[in-house]
């Protein structure tokens, strides 16, 4: 899914570029998990793929992989270099870092968010959030409340993240006057649809 499908694809190319001998990347997507239990098969997987094939190097992109990479890493790739890229620096399990593992982390200022509606729209007196239900989008949403606790005086939240995005579509289209939207992640909705960001961020642009 994007964004982390072109971060995937920027690193190939950087890579390709920089490297002085040929490169062999092999790209394993990992599919946004209902449950963690889901992941299961999937580090079943990669520990038959690679057992007889040691890996140089490790990248994880985004936090779902990076997730499943920390909490198997021992099974998986105890002593291969790693690197952590595309991942908010909350979504990274510090205390299970190892000496072999490098992070570039990004860091989101949420309040700061609010902050650019209001000044862009300063009428604004709702904001809905966009954001899904999978197990990484309902943590998220425990952040987003607690960040966006100090505007709850201005501004009234609506959360979209109980909701089928069909519901969502409807809903956002009849929202009243000096209302705003803030579309923070669309993986999975309340009724289990998995959705493609892109495609749905466009959806809904289309019926506003």
């Amino acid at each position: 899914f994007k964004p982390w499908s072109e971060h995937a694809k920027a690193i190939r190319t950087e890579f390709d570029r920089q490297s002085p001998w040929p490169l062999e990347i092999i790209e394993q997507s990992l599919l946004t998990a209902r449950s963690a239990d889901e992941n299961v098969p999937f580090v079943e997987y990669l520990r038959s793929v690679f057992a007889k094939r040691p890996l140089d190097l490790i990248v994880s992109i985004g936090a779902p992989a990076a997730r499943v990479v920390q909490r198997h890493r021992r099974q998986l790739f105890a002593t291969t270099p790693m690197i952590f890229t595309a991942v908010e620096q909350r979504r990274v399990q510090r205390s299970m870092l190892t000496e072999n593992d490098t992070v570039v982390a990004l860091a989101h200022d949420l309040p700061v968010v609010i902050e650019n509606i209001l000044h862009v729209l300063p009428d604004t007196k709702t904001v809905a959030v966009v954001i899904g239900n999978s197990p990484l989008e309902r943590l998220w949403l425990a952040v987003l409340r607690n960040e966006f606790a100090p505007f709850a005086d201005r501004l009234s939240f609506i959360w979209y993240n109980d909701r089928s995005f069909a519901d969502i579509l409807k809903q956002a289209a009849a929202l009243p006057p000096h209302s705003a939207i803030y579309w923070h992640e669309m993986n999975i909705d309340a009724a289990g649809v998995v959705n493609e960001g892109g495609k749905a961020l466009q959806a809904l642009h289309a019926r506003l």
